[in-house]
């Protein structure tokens, strides 16, 4: 499998390690960016320049290859042509924000078969979505081994300095804006686990991601009525049991139990025995568990992120795209996801 990488910034090297996991071959003549480029731009009048200091008169000439074809009668040639055929199994792209929606549609006209890997988004909130099964969308959290099939809540809380705000990543123009670049992974984990999302975006303070979860329903102890002695001897022992109506929950810092329900009382139940600490995940981990089940022939498609795209449109317009997010709280609850 020939792999070919547009972009070589700090993502990037999440992709290079997944693409080595899988056996993938990528070569430094096959990693382009702008910083060893004269020009970022990819049209045919710049020259591309890769790692290894390769040049490529064109975007074309660095996707395709070229083989001659000659045709004989005894030792004469009778005629010759050129066939062009794709030279990558996979591009990926890990470029900014605001150049992914091109470099897809070029690598679509060009090329027939190659796979595209793009980081997300894919596509910004203005720009029209491009379907096809060619395109594989990185959200790679998706891919983490030790989620739950359901979930009660997705807590994200992400500090932005001014250093960022600073970068292309901080201008909603490069990348869409905060939904797009900061919550599109928990909003989507959060609608494939039927959840309610909670987000914030702070710019001094703790950094935080959780998915809350009652995922452990059928592996915790029945206990029906209130007044079964079992219900006591398990809170002496500080155990989580089911009821009929939810879990029965303790929380370490009441000393109490909650049940998990749907709950709009806005009371801070503060430590959630079961959940998952999405901080401590291992990204590289994700990202190997993605390439395998690319190339196996699965992946995110853009039509399954058609729901995502409009619910990141719809509050990016609610609550803003940039900076004008800075300390709000953000709670969507999971019957609108």
């Amino acid at each position: 499998m020939k792999f070919a990488l547009i972009g070589d910034g700090a993502v990037a090297k999440y992709h290079r390690k997944a693409i080595e996991h899988v056996g993938g071959e990528l070569d430094d003549f096959n990693i382009i960016d702008p910083k060893y480029m004269k020009y970022s731009g990819l049209g045919n009048e710049n020259l591309l320049y890769s790692k290894d200091g390769m040049k490529y008169t064109d975007f074309p000439t660095f996707l395709t290859k070229q083989t001659l074809c000659e045709s004989f009668y005894g030792d004469q040639i009778l005629s010759k042509w050129w066939v062009t055929d794709d030279r990558f199994d996979y591009i990926v792209i890990c470029s900014p924000s605001n150049m992914h929606r091109s470099q897809i549609k070029e690598i679509l006209n060009i090329c027939q078969k190659t796979q595209i890997i793009c980081e997300k988004p894919a596509f910004l909130p203005w720009e029209p979505i491009v379907d096809s099964d060619q395109i594989n969308i990185c959200l790679q959290l998706q891919y983490a081994k030790d989620l739950p099939q359901k979930a009660d809540k997705i807590i994200v809380q992400a500090v932005r300095d001014e250093a960022y705000f600073k970068s292309w990543k901080g201008d909603p123009k490069k990348t869409g804006g905060i939904f797009y670049n900061i919550f599109i992974h928990y909003i989507y984990m959060a609608h494939k686990l039927g959840a309610d999302f909670e987000g914030r975006i702070v710019t001094e303070g703790v950094q935080e991601r959780k998915v809350l979860s009652n995922y452990v329903h059928e592996e915790l102890e029945n206990v029906g009525s209130p007044d079964n002695p079992r219900r006591f001897e398990l809170e002496a022992q500080c155990i989580d049991y089911n009821t009929p109506i939810g879990a029965n929950r303790y929380c370490e810092r009441t000393n109490s139990y909650h049940i998990d329900l749907y709950d709009e009382s806005g009371i801070d139940y503060g430590y959630w025995k079961n959940s998952v600490d999405l901080m401590k995940i291992d990204n590289q981990a994700c990202y190997n568990y993605m390439y395998e089940d690319i190339i196996s022939g699965g992946g995110i498609k853009p039509r399954d992120l058609f729901y995502l795209d409009w619910l990141l449109r719809r509050n990016s317009e609610l609550f803003g795209y940039g900076r004008n997010i800075i300390g709000k709280t953000i709670e969507i609850g999971h019957e609108l996801l």
